[in-house]
């Protein structure tokens, strides 16, 4: 009598693709192709905290969270030379919450999927990857979308949407004496029935970069169904900027950032503008780092919705690929506020309620392969 045993789907998907990768290596490596398997493991432990309200009691959660460092992937990086300065460029990158080994996101190939062409004049990116305003943000900011009191939980850059763009056209210029310049068209969500240019985004970046000097502008604009339900569309817009200042063992950041959803302010969403302030100072062996910012939404009625936010972070390297890290971080919102202190899946669990501030302390282990 023999056993059979079965593999979950997602688990077989990404051993066939591992497999494939590492085949691909072999052959198309005869043909002046490079194929790299990389990826980040980050873990560590997280313990969180809220305060009372009138309607709600003070909580606290400790647990194994994943990616407070660098959100936890495993990718496969395609390059080949075309010969004339032209070569070709693809990505596929899965992540994982390492802690259950789940999957982080509705997709498979969640993070980037795109293949794309460069040359001299630039690159060009057809699939889903990052938008313009994530470009500008990791590089303005001390943290690099990573820890408590990055750019990205100021700037609400992933509940936004904003993040990626699936299914569109991505375009990165050369280096254009400093300058660079970044667009992407993505059509959207390809619905056959009206409004059939929702989830349509369009958007554009400004770099420049001189020396210890970086700054860089963004404007994004998506259609959204509006009103909810109807088969009409209007615009959310998502635009800010970011700079950043680097001399010998300290760095200085920070960004502004204003998201205007689709339609008229109402009584729960309106324009939400925030900013931040972050620097960064070599001490010990590592670096340590500390954010602060505001976050304020305009409303139609009641009281608008305002928080800040300050955090504090520190890392030691173990090796070129492994770090150690802590990072402890304060959300205080007002009555009518409920912004949470990280805005990506590694929170632990806690209520979420207007008036609750959040208090966290995290400590972990980053290794890159």
């Amino acid at each position: 009598m023999t056993m059979k045993t079965t593999t979950p789907r997602p688990f077989r998907r990404l051993a066939v693709a591992l497999a494939t990768g590492v085949l691909a290596t072999g052959v198309l490596a005869q043909s002046g192709s490079q194929v790299t398997l990389y990826g980040v493991i980050d873990g560590g432990l997280e313990y969180a905290r809220t305060s009372a309200t009138a309607t709600v009691a003070s909580a606290s959660a400790k647990g194994i969270v994943t990616g407070s460092n660098a959100a936890s992937r495993l990718g496969i990086r395609v390059r080949e030379d075309l010969g004339g300065g032209l070569r070709v460029n693809a990505v596929i990158e899965h992540g994982f919450d390492l802690h259950t080994g789940a999957q982080t996101g509705a997709a498979f190939w969640g993070r980037d999927a795109y293949v794309g062409l460069a040359g001299a004049w630039g690159e060009v990116r057809v699939g889903r990857t990052y938008t313009p305003a994530f470009w500008v943000q990791l590089q303005g900011d001390v943290n690099r979308l990573g820890l408590h009191g990055n750019a990205g939980t100021y700037s609400q850059l992933g509940p936004s949407g904003f993040l990626r763009a699936a299914s569109g056209l991505t375009y990165h210029s050369p280096d254009l004496g400093g300058f660079m310049l970044r667009a992407v068209y993505s059509f959207g969500n390809g619905s056959t029935t009206p409004p059939k240019d929702a989830g349509r985004i369009v958007g554009l970046s400004g770099e420049y970069r001189a020396g210890p000097l970086f700054a860089g502008a963004y404007h994004l604009s998506r259609r959204d169904v509006f009103p909810a339900g109807s088969s009409t569309s209007a615009s959310s817009t998502y635009s800010g900027a970011s700079a950043q200042y680097d001399l010998a063992g300290f760095s200085l950041a920070g960004g502004l950032n204003r998201q205007d959803p689709a339609g008229p302010d109402t009584a729960s969403a309106g324009v939400r503008t925030s900013w931040w302030l972050g620097t960064l100072l070599k001490w010990g062996g590592g670096e340590l780092r500390f954010n602060g910012g505001r976050l304020s939404t305009t409303v139609s009625t009641g009281a608008n919705p305002q928080a800040t936010l300050i955090a504090a972070s520190y890392t030691y390297p173990l090796s070129k690929r492994t770090n150690l890290y802590g990072s402890f971080g304060r959300m205080d919102n007002n009555s009518a506020a409920r912004f949470a202190l990280e805005s990506s899946s590694r929170t632990v669990a806690l209520p979420a309620a207007a008036g609750v501030d959040t208090t966290g302390l995290v400590q972990g282990v980053r290794h890159n392969f």
